[in-house]
């Protein structure tokens, strides 16, 4: 159509919107047929406005009774009403407006194929995804799917939201008639966002779980580095939570990380996090590791003062041992970001 011969205007809106588990149209469809098969009635009943004259004169014909006296009009719809051409007019304005409640019915049958947003149990499918391994990585996907997973499911879930918006703004000529999706549109992005809710709250338990394990673990080797060195059995169980720790350090730091890139993850994508877990295991690590090395620093002469009766490793009458102070591990400043 040119600037000079616009299209026509529709007749109506029809408007589609999420009224889960149905998609509703409104007015419905069997509303649409029935004031349709009406405006096709009314083309041929507005002949009966225009009454008859009397034959002869310039006078309408007046009423009659007839029958059970009921009132009967002198009007030219019975010759319209039997003219061919008004037929064959009345019934191709009928076609029309079944061909129009058909093309509205297949519209909105289109948006059916999304119909798992709204009707799919989110908390059955994300129970599912995560019973699914994670990954071959152990270090990263123990306690569930890695965060490569969970990313992709945000990423796809968060295109699908604007995808579908978008495709509702578009509104949907069909013939007279114009379909409206924008409701629907808001709804179906509602719904996708909600999905990436409802894994981000998995996501989040589960670093929270891992976190409480982690500090668990470490309060576990604080009370058993301080014990009192009496025997030598005792000396071997610091000096094995001692190791333990020096030994760590790399898988420690992989879990700080990991906990802190699905910290990042979740925020990215609006999931709100609780918090920031991997500032808690840092702090606590630094301590610890602290602690550990002054420990180390008492215990390498433990054996010596075990021999020689002086106590063991808590003692105070250890003879003082020169110790090189331990270095910081990298991971304890992180660069941020």
């Amino acid at each position: 159509m040119s600037p000079a011969n616009p299209p026509p205007s529709p007749l109506f809106l029809i408007r589609v919107f999420l009224n889960a588990p149905d998609v509703v149209i409104q007015p419905s469809l069997r509303d649409q047929a029935k004031h349709l098969s009406a405006l096709s009635g009314n083309v041929v009943a507005c002949a009966s406005l225009f009454t008859r004259w009397t034959h002869g004169t310039c006078v309408e014909a007046p009423t009659q009774l007839v029958g059970d006296d009921e009132p009967f009009a002198f009007t030219f719809h019975p010759d319209v009403a039997k003219c061919p051409d008004v037929v064959e007019a009345a019934r191709a304005l009928d076609a029309v407006c079944d061909a129009v409640v058909l093309r509205v019915s297949r519209e909105v049958e289109k948006w059916d194929a999304h119909a798992d947003v709204w009707r799919d149990d989110k908390e059955a499918a994300v129970a599912r995804f995560c019973g699914e391994p994670g990954g071959s990585d152990a270090l990263v996907s123990v306690g569930g799917p890695t965060c490569e997973a969970f990313e992709k499911v945000f990423a796809r879930f968060a295109k699908r939201a604007e995808d579908l918006y978008e495709a509702s703004r578009i509104d949907r000529d069909v013939s007279f008639a114009r379909v409206v999706f924008k409701s629907l549109g808001a709804s179906l992005r509602e719904e996708c966002l909600a999905w990436v809710a409802a894994y981000a709250r998995e996501m989040d338990r589960a670093d929270a779980e891992r976190v409480r394990s982690i500090r668990a673990d470490l309060k576990d080797k604080k009370l058993g580095v301080h014990i009192a060195c009496n025997t030598l059995e005792d000396l071997k169980a610091v000096l094995a939570i001692i190791a333990s720790v020096r030994e760590g350090h790399a898988e420690m730091e992989l879990a700080y990380l990991d906990i802190e890139e699905r910290y990042r993850t979740r925020a990215l994508y609006g999931a709100r996090p609780l918090r920031m877990l991997s500032s808690i295991i840092l702090r606590r690590w630094a301590s610890s590791s602290h602690a550990h090395a002054t420990r180390w620093s008492f215990a390498v002469g433990a054996p010596r003062a075990l021999s020689e009766g002086g106590g063991g490793c808590s003692g105070g009458g250890m003879a003082a041992t020169p110790v090189t102070r331990a270095r910081p591990h990298r991971f304890l400043s992180p660069k941020r970001s």
